[in-house]
């Protein structure tokens, strides 16, 4: 049992970096990249497990499921993603901890998949001014330093910025 859920797991991150490598669009969801990904390392597994024997069924699966994948329905180019979160605090404490973060002390970060996932963690944000038009450097562990430039400022409101990542951040 315990093989047939290292297969899986293997399966599901083999077909994300699949999915990851493979240039130009993709024609097919997240969802259906991690079933065939999955049903890939069982097959695999199975045929490890077993010698050479499905071999030629696990060889020839890519071919019996690639005519399918292109009768899927392509995803749109875009999607928009809202998210609320309700917060107990005024509208001017949470913008006062938005637009600037002080730094987080090592106490105050909780275990995250991305750090484990070897992402360094945040330390700090600082703002060059208020307003459109302004930069937050967003400082990160190992030196990772984010320039977020400010496009939309209506304060204790809206903060929309873009972001571009720099390789070493400077004192």
């Amino acid at each position: 049992m315990v093989h047939v859920i290292w297969h899986i797991i293997v399966g599901f991150v083999v077909g994300l970096v699949a999915r990851a490598v493979m240039p130009g669009a993709q024609g097919m969801g997240l969802i259906m990249t991690t079933v065939l990904g999955v049903v890939g390392g069982v097959l695999g597994g199975l045929t490890a497990i077993r010698g050479l024997t499905g071999a030629a069924s696990a060889m020839l699966l890519p071919f019996w499921i690639g005519p399918l994948e292109q009768r899927l329905p392509r995803p749109d180019g875009f999607h928009e993603v809202h998210t609320s979160i309700p917060i107990r605090a005024t509208p001017a404490a949470v913008w006062a901890e938005i637009i600037e973060v002080p730094t987080i002390r090592p106490e105050e970060q909780k275990p995250a998949l991305f750090t484990r996932l070897g992402f360094p963690q945040p330390v700090s944000a600082r703002l060059s001014r208020p307003g459109v038009g302004a930069v937050r450097h967003a400082r990160f562990e190992r030196g990772v330093l984010f320039l977020e430039t400010v496009t939309d400022w209506i304060p204790e409101r809206r903060l929309r910025f873009t972001i571009a990542a720099t390789g070493a951040a400077s004192s």
